[in-house]
């Protein structure tokens, strides 16, 4: 089995994930720069709810840190993924 290169140097979506709605819901907050503190009123939840959720996207994407999830997807997600994800 070949995987074309191609494809393998593209940014991963969200969409290609196994995460919940809510999960990328608070990634698409942190990849704005927003901290967890941010995103508990943001989404309606505590600090310690948005620490649980990060705890497990983290766990499911494989990474253990922040700037890992950056380099994962990339630049910064735009207001308008949010509000498309949001909707969902």
């Amino acid at each position: 089995l070949q995987i074309d290169t191609a494809e393998q140097n593209q940014t991963p979506s969200l969409d290609d994930t196994n995460l919940s709605p809510r999960e990328k819901q608070v990634v698409l907050l942190l990849l704005q720069g927003m901290t967890l503190r941010q995103v508990a009123p943001e989404l309606g939840l505590t600090v310690s709810t948005v620490s649980t959720y990060s705890k497990a996207i983290y766990k499911k994407l494989g990474i253990n840190s922040r700037a890992e999830l950056f380099l994962l997807f990339g630049r910064p997600q735009s207001a308008g993924a949010t509000e498309s994800t949001m909707k969902k």
